[in-house]
């Protein structure tokens, strides 16, 4: 049997199946091996052998006999490392598109971050992070049952908390969701939660980001309604409660007013 003879033959030169697949895996100390035009013939052709994959799986399952188990705890370890090495590149890829100034306080820039982008932008460039939430989130059954919770989105603030747990710097999607908060009124002990769990700003951003955008937009409206401005000032329409000047109580409906 050919096999049966090969294996005599790497026992015949004084190695062992593992020795020589070790020597030829690009071992810096063996440079004479590694610039060997066969072994590096053979090298390319396992490295782009179809069933390789294949062949990695079978090893990983199995678990019987002296030295199994160790082997399996092993590839599983090395697997893990290789994905999370993968899944750190992938992270650092999409970090600048939720990158966003934390004390700039600009409204334009908030309100521009658009979840179903984003949700493709993870899709097309952070691959196996997505398939890795995908697997935990989506069910079949999940799909049956839900009606309300999106795994798309679900995903999307997984990542979106992780990035900006990593840095403030990368936190787009908790302005959006702090200030919509801020503006309806949730308590300060729930945004301490939801900032811990990294979902939102702070109840202090939050409050200064109100703050700032309410008074730059009065200062548009200010501007827009001068009379030096370049369409001659505007036209404002009020309702027809006026409160009189002495008694706050007291109203005088007059109608609509409008002014120049």
């Amino acid at each position: 049997m050919a096999v049966v003879q090969a294996l005599k033959g790497i026992q015949e030169a004084g190695l062992t199946l593992g020795l020589l697949v070790d020597f030829i895996s690009f071992r810096t100390e063996s440079k004479d091996v590694a610039e060997d035009q066969l072994i590096s013939a053979e090298r390319a052709s396992l490295i782009c052998y179809d069933n390789l994959p294949d062949i990695l799986d079978r090893w990983r399952k199995r678990h019987r006999g002296h030295g199994y188990g160790r082997a399996r705890k092993d590839m599983l370890e090395w697997a893990i490392n290789n994905v999370n090495e993968q899944a750190w590149r992938e992270m650092d890829c999409i970090k600048k598109y939720l990158e966003s100034n934390e004390s700039g306080f600009e409204l334009e820039h908030i309100i521009k971050f658009n979840p179903i982008d984003m949700i493709k932008i993870i899709q097309d460039n952070a691959h196996t992070v997505w398939s890795i939430l995908q697997n935990i989130a989506w069910l079949k059954r999940q799909v049956l049952e839900n009606r309300t919770k999106s795994p798309n989105m679900t995903i999307l603030m997984m990542v979106s908390a992780a990035a900006y747990c990593s840095s403030n710097e990368y936190c787009q999607l908790q302005q959006l969701l702090s200030l919509d908060m801020r503006a309806n009124g949730v308590p300060v002990w729930l945004f301490d939660a939801f900032h811990a769990l990294g979902i939102s700003m702070s109840y202090s951003w939050s409050s200064r980001a109100i703050d700032m955008i309410g008074k730059r937009q009065l200062e548009l409206v200010q501007q827009l309604a001068s009379p030096t401005a370049n369409n001659g000032g505007v036209l404002l329409l009020y309702d027809n409660i006026n409160q009189c000047e002495n008694n706050r109580a007291e109203t005088d409906d007059s109608g609509v007013e409008s002014e120049t």
